[in-house]
């Protein structure tokens, strides 16, 4: 019996893991989000919430009078009715996958003083997953670098970081140099692991820890490390030359540093003399050994890096003199076409190196200021703000760390037509019947077919003029089925072209009347046979005055007739008929009907 309790109790264990069910007993909640007492009973941790939360979410300061101080791992995890999330500065820690697979979470707000986040934190919401929240495939959340793809080359982490998140550069293996600013205070664990071509990182005053593992894999030979620093975390680094520990540091983790490191470099007495006794690595008292100074400039600064000279003492490590040159600022963006959309203007231009970034300016056509209208992190922008009849001009300019590069040189100029809105689509006696609403200021409209059988858009009709707002297509063929779509023109200019417009509609013509009479076994009325649908809806009305209703719906094509068993005897009814297919499209129908006088 024991041995199926236990069971039982390992399923339930591994069932929370995937759904976040919380079966501890300790945890509380205040029916949105469940707690648990974090282990010192000072503060309590969201550990999950409830699976119907949805909407925008704020995170609480406080539960049962105690500070609410960390979100854990998967707390949130597949919560696909959040929309927005709001974190404060009483938290200091976000956990792996907090919010994972929350697939319409796309706006968060994170304040500057959260002070730990896993880079899995806000993996697959919708946030994560909209790229115009990368730049240069960074991701950030506020201030907050939270995870980094494929970076090459040098990269300098902007200055205002506050947090860059655990294993955030993991796996960068053509990351070659990185430049720390100086707002950033800790390196977490495995922050730079397995950067198999890092060789060089600016680690700057005010870092106060490095956390486990994060540089492992990396082929650093030598590190600066501040005067701040205090902690250093278990198999931090990987072998390296020589180190200078500062003598700040007193707490080095066993193993902090690779057993094959050459030489540790400290203070008379410091832990960093205690470590490397501990480990076994040669040390040397720093006051005791001659610098061999040598310049390095590692890299030049170009467009697509910043450049980084100092000089180093070849037998230390310790690094001086360090500066940092901004990157270049990128050249002029070549533009491309200019397109009325059905939302607003889209421009192209073309993507140059070493841009984060490009910013858009406009200005209405014959004046002379441009104001800037937004930043596109792709080779195109729409402009949602256009006003329909109005002339507009474009250009663009790049960006990244150094600035604004130069201006185009050329615009891209085009009045804004606002696109058609279909209405209506119905099959009439005479064919179909397009409806739209009117554009202000349009000349003239065109008129698009396009036919799934012959699977090609064709222009049908041009209307001139803005007083006629439909229009029947009278060689839709019966059985066929057609999508259309309308343009305004206006001085030159169309409006947007997409693809389909409205939905498609089913052709079917009016079903032709044939015989009413009147029978022992009711009234029988018969039709013929519509190409292409599948079904008929029979109406019936009562005398001249009577109102049309709808009596029978048959789901077949092939039945062309309907007996009308509830005809009373010497009463005259109407008689008429739809086509019908799938049960959505339907015919016109003959609304003079075939009358009868019911006999029987």
């Amino acid at each position: 019996m024991k041995k199926v309790i236990s069971l039982f109790l390992v399923s339930l264990l591994m069932l929370s893991a995937v759904f976040c069910v919380p079966v501890s007993a300790a945890s509380k909640s205040d029916g949105t989000f469940y707690y648990e007492l974090s282990t010192n009973k000072k503060y309590y941790i969201i550990c999950d919430a409830v699976s119907k939360i949805k909407g925008s979410v704020k995170i609480p300061k406080e539960f049962k009078g105690l500070p609410v101080k960390a979100i854990d791992s998967r707390a949130f995890w597949d919560c696909d009715g959040i929309t927005s999330v709001s974190i404060y500065s009483n938290i200091d820690k976000i956990g792996e996958n907090a919010f994972g697979h929350c697939d319409k979470l796309s706006e968060i707000f994170v304040s500057d003083y959260v002070d730990y986040i896993a880079s899995t934190a806000f993996n697959n919401t919708a946030y994560y997953n909209d790229y115009a929240n990368w730049v240069s495939d960074v991701f950030y959340v506020g201030n907050h670098l939270i995870k980094a793809n494929g970076i090459s080359g040098n990269y300098r982490v902007k200055e205002g970081t506050r947090t860059i998140a655990a294993a955030a550069f993991k796996g960068c293996g053509k990351l070659k140099a990185v430049v720390l600013p100086s707002s950033i205070k800790a390196i977490r664990d495995y922050t730079f692991n397995s950067c198999s071509s890092l060789e060089h990182i600016y680690i700057p005053e005010g870092v106060e820890s490095i956390g486990m593992d994060a540089f492992a894999g990396c082929p650093l030979k030598y590190v600066h490390l501040p005067s701040t620093l205090k902690k250093v975390g278990e198999c931090a680094f990987p072998r390296m030359t020589a180190v200078y520990i500062p003598a700040n540091v007193t707490n080095i983790s066993l193993w902090g540093f690779h057993s094959d490191t050459g030489m540790i470099f400290g203070e008379e007495g410091s832990h960093a003399q205690v470590s490397s006794q501990e480990e076994d690595i040669p040390f040397t008292v720093i006051s005791e050994h001659t610098h061999n100074i040598e310049t390095v400039n590692f890299a030049t600064a170009s467009v697509n890096t910043c450049g980084i000279t100092f000089t180093k003492c070849d037998g230390c490590g310790q690094i001086f003199d360090y500066k940092v040159t901004a990157q270049k600022k990128p050249s002029k963006v070549p533009l491309g076409k200019i397109e009325n959309t059905e939302i607003g203007v889209r421009m192209f231009f073309d993507t140059v190196k070493g841009a984060d970034a490009y910013r858009v300016y406009r200005r209405n056509y014959g004046d002379d200021e441009w104001s800037v209208i937004g930043v596109s992190y792709y080779d195109y922008f729409y402009d949602y703000n256009a006003k329909n009849n109005k002339k507009y001009q474009y250009t663009v300019k790049a960006l990244n760390e150094a600035g604004t590069g130069a201006s185009s040189g050329t615009r891209l100029t085009i009045k804004f037509v606002a696109m058609p809105e279909i209405t209506g689509l119905v099959n009439n006696t005479a064919g179909v019947k397009i409806s739209w609403k009117k554009v202000n200021y349009a000349d003239r409209y065109y008129l698009y077919r396009f036919n799934e059988t012959e699977r090609k858009w064709e222009r049908i009709v041009r209307i001139s003029g803005n007083k006629t707002f439909s229009y029947v297509d009278e060689d839709a063929k019966s059985g066929n089925r057609y999508y259309y779509k309308i343009r305004a023109y206006n001085d030159g200019y169309l409006s947007g072209d997409v693809g389909g417009g409205a939905p498609g509609i089913e052709r079917l013509s009016t079903p032709k009347l044939s015989t009413v009479t009147s029978t022992k076994s009711g009234v029988k009325f018969t039709w013929k046979k519509v190409t292409g649908a599948d079904g008929y809806i029979v109406y019936r009305k009562t005398g001249s005055t009577g109102k049309w209703k709808a009596i029978k719906t048959i789901e077949d094509g092939a039945t062309l007739s309907y007996t009308d068993k509830t005809a009373e005897k010497g009463k005259t009814y109407y008689y008429s008929v739809r086509a019908s297919r799938y049960g959505m499209y339907k015919s016109a129908y003959n609304t003079t009907g075939l009358k009868i006088k019911d006999k029987y």
